[in-house]
Parts: C-alpha cells; structure tokens; sequence
C-alpha cells in the first residue's frame, strides 16, 4: 500500500483531536520543601492544578526506588494524588534493552508499589525495539498489572519500534533525542492505529524561540504526550525546563485548536 506523508498527516491529526495532548515531565530531581515556589517539584504541581496540562511525571530516588522508602518522596506522592487536580507519578526502572534481570526489575517494580502505594504506574527506561525481546517486555508489563490493575507501563525505547510492543505496554516513548535529530524524524505508519495517548515524544536541547514549531511537529507525529526542554549534557532532566509556563500555554492552545 502507498502512504502519502501528507495523508498520514491529515490522519494523525483527525485521531489526534480525539485524544488531545499532555504535557508530561521527565522529573528525574529530588523533592525539596514543596512550600518554596522556586522548587521544580512545587513548580509542576503549582502547574497541574492551575492548569490540569500536565499527563504525568516521574519520580526516580535512585535509578530505581533504593533500598527502602524516602520520607520526601512519600510526601510528594501523598501531595500529588490529594491535590485539588492530581498529578499522576510513574516509577522509573531501567531494562538495558531486555539485558537487565528481569527478576531485578520484578523486585524493584515491587517495592515501588510497597514505598509508594499511591504511584499511578512505572517508567520502564532504555527499552528495547527488537521483537526479539517482547516476551521479556511481555511478562514484566503483565507483572506490573497483577500488582496494580489499574498501573499505567510506559516503555521506553526512544526510537521508533515494531508493531508488537502495543501488546507489552499502555505508552510509548517513539522519540527521545535532541532537536537536531527530530528534525528529521518520520513515525511509523502503523502508530496510526491507535489513539495518540499511546505515544510520547521528548525532545531536548530546544532553543524557546524553536520551541513552538517543535511542538507542533510532535502533533503531526501523532504524540498525545509531548516535552520540550531547553536542557542537554548528560542529564538533561535534573530540572525543569526554564520555558515551563511558556510551554504549558502552548500545548494547551494546541490542545483547544485541534478540540475545535
């Protein structure tokens, strides 16, 4: 069958205005006193419940949950599922592309749940895009959901991947790179097949006066959750990007002219 890019575009944009958008942050900093505003963390939940934009955030103690539960992070969980607008969290957990013990990961997805039992789901992070490994993928996101029906299980490959890893997860992560690279990204035809909601792009190393044609073109690649930070090096999630408010306004005007 021939595709027309334009006509993927057209596609993605009608399925898309079903779905809307969600500002959703890679929040991999450490709770600090949620009463100082200039805090990232009291940021974002100042954010969500002004503006109900954001999908979710990350907590992240230790590339993983650590040994035991963190009074800190149990009062930004409390705080985030109590707020006048809850912010969902998701726990992070890394894969090594199918390399890591699954058992490993099993134990730590466990205590995630025991520690914080208000998390609303798990970052499962360096994901793999090779069929090969979908049992892998499989068994852990079927683990995830007989601890807690209801758990959102992000994959996260950051590239596109096959069709068969819609079946081992509730999102995920098509595209994490700089903006130098999504510049030239195309997604795969088959994300059309399901809803945007399905999909996350994150995008960093964005300049504030790129930042608008770059949300839009997450859009057009049929992503229901989006971020865009001014960030890079090796970590470029240890803060908030300093464009936050400014981003927020965008995809919710975004959001409103695609609803119309």
């Amino acid at each position: 069958m021939y595709f027309s890019y334009s006509r993927l575009i057209i596609f993605a944009t009608l399925f898309w205005a079903a779905c809307g958008l969600k500002l959703s942050a890679v929040s991999y900093y450490w709770p600090c006193d949620l009463t100082n505003t200039t805090c990232g963390w009291e940021e974002l939940i100042a954010l969500q419940n002004n503006t109900g934009v954001l999908g979710f955030a990350m907590v992240n103690p230790n590339s993983g949950p650590g040994p035991s539960e963190i009074p800190e992070f149990e009062q930004l969980v409390e705080i985030c599922n109590d707020d006048a607008v809850p912010l969902p969290l998701f726990g992070y957990s890394h894969t090594s592309e199918g390399n890591r013990g699954i058992s490993i990961i099993k134990g730590e997805i466990a205590a995630y749940f025991s520690f914080y039992p208000q998390l609303n789901g798990i970052f499962l992070d360096e994901g793999s895009n090779d069929c090969n490994e979908f049992d892998y993928y499989h068994e852990l996101y079927t683990y995830i959901k007989s601890l807690k029906p209801d758990a959102t299980v992000v994959i996260n490959p950051g590239t596109n991947v096959p069709e068969c890893y819609s079946n081992c997860s509730d999102i995920l992560v098509t595209f994490e790179s700089p903006l130098s690279v999504y510049k030239d990204y195309v997604m795969s035809p088959w994300n059309l097949n399901y809803p945007t909601t399905r999909f996350w792009h994150i995008v960093y190393d964005v300049y504030e006066d790129e930042l608008a044609s770059t949300l839009k073109k997450m859009v057009s690649n049929h992503a229901g959750y989006v971020y865009v930070s001014d960030l890079s090096g090796d970590n470029p999630y240890n803060a908030n990007p300093s464009y936050l408010t400014e981003e927020a306004k965008l995809v919710m005007q975004l959001d409103a002219e695609m609803q119309s």
